[in-house]
Parts: C-alpha cells; sequence; structure tokens
C-alpha cells in the first residue's frame, strides 16, 4: 500500500484557515454574482462561438448612435460582457482546486481503509484467542457482516 497522501497533514485550525478563506471569498463573489436553479441554468442564453468581435461593434455602435433602452442599458450589457471575460480564470482554478481537493480526499479514504482493513483483519484472527478482543471487536464485525448501502448522494447546490 503506497501512501501518497497523510503524511505531512496540516493541523485542523488550518483547515479551518482554509474553509474560511474559502467562505471570504465566496463571500466576496456572492456581491456581484448569482446562484441559479438547475430550471435556471436550463433556459440561459449563450453566445454563438467567435461572437466577442460583433458584441463589442454593437455595443460601440449602439453608444455611437446613442441608443440607450431603459430595460436594457447598453452600459449594463457591456458590464455583463466584461463580467463574462473576467471570470474563465477563476474558474479555471476553482477548477483545478475542486479535483486537488476531490483527489486528495479519494486518496486519504482509500489509503485509511486500506490499513484499516489490514489491521480489521489482524485483529480478528486474535480475537479467536482473546476473547475480551472478542468483545471489544464485536461492533466492528457487525458492521462488516452488514450488507453495504450505497451513500446519501449530497444536495446540488442552487436548488
Amino acid at each position: 500500500m503506497e501512501n501518497k497522501v497523510g503524511h505531512d497533514v496540516p493541523p485542523a485550525e488550518t483547515f479551518a484557515e482554509y474553509a474560511a478563506r474559502l467562505v471570504d471569498l465566496i463571500e466576496q463573489i456572492k456581491a456581484f454574482g448569482v446562484q441559479l436553479s438547475k430550471a435556471d441554468r436550463t433556459h440561459l442564453s449563450h453566445p454563438r462561438h467567435g461572437s466577442d468581435p460583433q458584441v463589442q461593434t454593437v455595443i460601440r455602435l449602439a453608444r455611437s448612435y446613442g441608443i440607450d433602452l431603459a430595460e436594457v442599458p447598453v452600459a449594463g450589457v457591456e458590464a455583463d460582457y466584461n463580467l463574462a471575460h473576467l471570470l474563465p480564470p477563476v474558474v479555471q482554478q476553482t477548477s483545478v482546486l475542486d479535483q486537488l481537493v476531490l483527489d486528495t480526499q479519494g486518496q486519504a479514504e482509500s489509503e485509511y481503509w486500506q490499513g484499516f482493513l489490514v489491521y480489521y483483519g489482524i485483529l480478528t484472527e486474535m480475537a479467536k484467542r482473546i476473547p475480551a478482543l472478542e468483545v471489544e471487536l464485536k461492533p466492528v464485525k457487525d458492521f462488516m457482516a452488514r450488507r453495504r448501502t450505497p451513500p446519501t448522494p449530497p444536495a446540488s447546490g442552487g436548488e
């Protein structure tokens, strides 16, 4: 069994600090961001691939010709365009972070479960000769004898 993680783990306080910093970042982004429901996501309009020059031209021409609709202000269209172009590097980095954290968690779970199974096997054999150990190990043996149940999927965000 290769130990890829778990050998140089920061203390719990450091993880609490990481979580607090992420919460702070989320709150900062919430100041101008939005969380959509699954249904809302299905109704979004998407720009055509390669449309940036045309969008910029229409914004420039609307300003040049004095067109500014109260319901759809040209400044708002430009602000949305700019925001949409500022976010991709953040999305890319949060995707990297998400995968890093999920991979690390998965590896840690795999490693501790493999270790558990090794020790459980040894203790089970020892318990055959040590009655006190048999009693202490009973809850673990009962758990391991039960049928496996799939985990409950986490609730998705933004619903």
